[in-house]
């Protein structure tokens, strides 16, 4: 066990908290989020309690998020996984996402494309629940 310092922006205290097992439980009763200091180093609470995406992981939700079946994902599909993988603004992320990884220019993601979106969202760092 780490002891952490919990430090709530609004209002301004500091609180102990415990890291056990990847998750940060305050020993306040408050629900303001808050960064953690463990061991000298900044974690974000809510980051904290989450796993980083498998490339096999985005690859399938990529696929999952393939609506009308065409092999393909155009920026409303696109909007919709990056929405299901925490994007702060989903369309933004789509467009750049079509913009780093669409080879051909045809403004989708094709299935051969599909490798290059995963390495850019990797690039990113999505995390999902446990």
């Amino acid at each position: 066990m780490l002891s952490a310092t919990c430090i709530y922006s609004e209002p301004l205290v500091k609180i102990e908290a415990i890291w056990e097992k990847g998750l940060a439980l305050p020993l306040a009763s408050d629900s303001h989020a808050c960064d953690l200091l463990v061991n000298g180093e900044k974690k974000n609470m809510e980051t904290a309690r989450k796993k980083v995406v498998s490339e096999e992981q985005l690859k399938a939700i990529f696929k999952a998020h393939d609506i009308n079946g065409n092999g393909h994902l155009n920026r409303e599909e696109l909007k919709a996984a990056f929405r299901k993988l925490g994007a702060f603004v989903p369309g933004w992320r789509a467009k750049r996402a079509i913009y780093y990884t669409d080879i051909d220019i045809d403004g989708v993601i094709s299935e051969g494309e599909i490798d290059q979106l995963v390495v850019y969202a990797v690039e990113c760092g999505y995390k999902l629940d446990d």
